[in-house]
């Protein structure tokens, strides 16, 4: 399990109110990430059902995504970290995950990968955009989409997804805590690293403007950030390109009249931790 994902987790086992039982898809904890991919600790007291397709640490019940054993409407709380993209037939299982939980105050909570290397368990057959992810869970009554990396091509994407009224009541303080939430850029990154200025982490822009909260949270590229009201939160991407032969001498990052950054010759078309 990768830190930022269980950091997600994390947050949202302490702003939202989750029903038990909880149950987790794709729970077997891998040989070697035992203590990070164990999210059990996060909900202490709760009664916590860990799945898997295979027995495994971690798992109490085998269960097929596509077909599950779940009474409709049993699960208060659904966890799905990064297992989405190994799940082959995905209109199936939304439609079983969704039958599964508890209609009213139900919540899920998904994450997959974009941009990241194929990894078989035992297949890997998808990658999703922040908009894919949105469309994937359209049946329900609303969906918080987030995302981390470069908002052209990111790394991860999360979803939150339940009744409506449910998640108007959290949705500015869950933008406000993954607001300060750091994330890195993993090593595979690297090879796109000459269109990058600014390191990876928080990725959130949220408009302001909003007055009535029937809108969920949104997210784009940095040409939508003219726009007249909204907040770029900091650790956002901002890509530019450099030609090789050119002459400049530094490169200044500003907003308004403020000087943000200033970027050396050495630091151009890398990734800079500023």
């Amino acid at each position: 399990m990768r830190p930022h994902v269980r950091e997600f987790v994390r947050i949202c086992s302490e702003v939202l109110p989750l029903m038990e039982p909880i149950v987790e898809i794709g729970a077997r904890l891998p040989e070697g990430q035992e203590k990070i991919a164990d999210l059990r600790p996060l909900f202490p007291g709760r009664r916590y059902i860990g799945c898997d397709m295979i027995e495994g640490p971690g798992v109490e019940r085998v269960e097929s995504l596509e077909k599950m054993t779940f009474s409709s409407g049993e699960v208060g709380t659904f966890l799905i970290c990064d297992t989405l993209e190994h799940v082959r037939d995905l209109s199936h299982s939304i439609a079983e995950l969704k039958r599964c939980l508890c209609s009213q105050k139900g919540i899920l909570i998904a994450t997959s990968v974009m941009s990241f290397p194929i990894h078989g368990y035992p297949n890997d057959y998808w990658r999703f955009t922040p908009e894919g992810f949105r469309e994937l869970f359209k049946s329900f009554e609303m969906e918080l989409i987030f995302f981390a990396g470069d908002p052209g091509f990111p790394h991860t994407v999360c979803i939150i997804a339940g009744k409506r009224e449910l998640l108007e009541c959290y949705q500015e303080k869950l933008v406000n805590r993954f607001s300060q939430q750091a994330v890195y850029a993993p090593h595979y990154t690297d090879c796109l690293s000459q269109l990058l200025v600014q390191t990876l982490a928080r990725d959130i822009v949220l408009s302001e403007k909003v007055e009535q909260h029937t809108q969920d949270a949104y997210f784009g590229f940095t040409e939508q950030l003219l726009q007249p009201g909204w907040v770029i939160l900091p650790g956002t991407w901002i890509k530019a390109t450099i030609k090789e032969q050119s002459d400049i001498n530094s490169f200044h990052l500003r907003t308004d009249n403020t000087l943000l950054m200033t970027l050396q010759p050495s630091q151009m078309n890398a990734l800079t931790n500023c």
